[in-house]
């Protein structure tokens, strides 16, 4: 589990400054924010990062809003996307019951999100919406059903003495599955 015990306490760090409030204007949360998830990476323009931390201190929770709203705001490429691996990203930090999905969430879970050229904006924003949906339900299916996992969160619980108020269950399987991912899976950002 390399990488967990440096991202851990990142991770831990960044819930509790949330839980403060106030992350539309702490430069130094926003700062670990973007590194930590590698947004900066991506390509967004200033002015999305600057919403997408409103909408994240404003406690917006709904997946259309967060994708319509960052959609509309171009990228540095002059180009309009949707952000969706981030916008999942900003719903796990205000919920840390609901999943984050990135490359390794993909190729764990199957579930895949691509879109055709063709498609309308609205079209692709409704994708993603269903992809979620399913995304949430593979959680619930392997917290409720699957021992292997459960028993390998008990694990990474025990390695790193946390316990269930430090990270949830859906937080314990996004590490155990960046974990995995991180070894298995070229590297071309989370």
């Amino acid at each position: 589990m390399t990488g967990l015990r440096e991202n851990i306490p990142v991770y831990q760090y960044l819930q509790q400054s949330y839980s403060k409030g106030g992350v539309a204007e702490n430069r130094l949360f926003q700062f670990v924010f973007r590194s930590f998830y590698r947004l900066d990476n991506a390509g967004l323009s200033d002015e999305q990062k600057t919403r997408y931390f409103m909408l994240m201190a404003a406690g917006q929770t709904d997946l259309q809003t967060i994708l319509e709203e960052l959609f509309d705001l171009k990228t540095k490429r002059g180009k309009k996307s949707v952000q969706f691996s981030f916008a999942t990203k900003l719903l796990h930090t205000i919920d840390t019951g609901r999943p984050i999905y990135d490359k390794y969430v993909s190729s764990f879970t199957g579930i895949k999100l691509y879109f055709n050229s063709h498609e309308d904006d609205s079209k692709k924003i409704s994708k993603a919406i269903i992809k979620y949906d399913e995304l949430e339900q593979a959680y619930r299916e392997l917290l409720l059903t699957n021992k292997d996992m459960l028993d390998l969160v008990k694990i990474l619980r025990k390695e790193y003495r946390l316990a269930e108020s430090d990270i949830s269950n859906v937080k314990a399987i996004d590490f155990l599955i960046w974990a995995y991912g991180s070894k298995n899976i070229p590297k071309t950002g989370r």
